[in-house]
């Protein structure tokens, strides 16, 4: 199962951060930031009963950028994933 977010059309680039909570009893479940160039950045989700912040800081190129979350297949069926409160923007911002 993949979720993508809006296209993005990222005016100038530098280092962003991707920072959201999750649980849940997903084993194989990440979140990609896909960028310009050969951007990208990969968070690797951990199955978690309570609420768990996730942070990754990652370099972009101008242009454009998408961010998608992804249920790989593996591991147990009925794997729930809960996701709350996702940012992506400039760091410091």
């Amino acid at each position: 199962i993949h979720a993508k977010s809006q296209p993005m059309r990222l005016k100038t680039g530098g280092r962003f951060v991707l920072q959201f909570m999750a649980k849940g009893s997903a084993t194989h479940a990440h979140v990609v930031v896909a960028g310009a160039l050969g951007t990208s950045a990969d968070v690797k989700l951990q199955p978690h009963d309570e609420w768990t912040h996730y942070c990754e800081e990652v370099d972009v190129k101008p242009g454009g950028c998408q961010i998608s979350i992804r249920m790989e297949a593996g591991g147990e069926q009925d794997q729930v994933l809960w996701m709350d409160a996702m940012e992506f923007g400039p760091v410091g911002h």
